[in-house]
């Protein structure tokens, strides 16, 4: 069995009035038992407690790219210093 990876890539904190995201961009393994050793890069946006230093709430976003791909993580942050919210998700 092969050991699961997770790798930091980038971490940013957007801030946007009063509001600061937290977006986290690792590689991982996929758990996709059809996809065996694939590592792909994941990216995650939560709100963040800047008095607390930690993320509050629910994922509010979540991307994927190729391992070592930021891009989804430039993509997000430059979203979120625009409009102050994740874009609304497609079903």
């Amino acid at each position: 069995m092969t050991e699961s990876i997770n790798e930091p890539l980038a971490q940013s904190h957007i801030f946007y009035g009063d509001k600061c995201f937290f977006v986290s961009t690792i590689n991982r393994q996929s758990s996709a038992v059809l996809a065996g050793n694939n590592i792909y890069s994941e990216t995650l946006v939560w709100e963040w407690n800047v008095e607390k230093s930690e993320r509050q709430g629910y994922i509010l976003h979540q991307a994927e790219g190729a391992k070592n791909s930021i891009k989804a993580h430039q993509s997000i942050c430059q979203y979120l210093f625009e409009h102050g919210k994740p874009p609304e998700e497609q079903a």
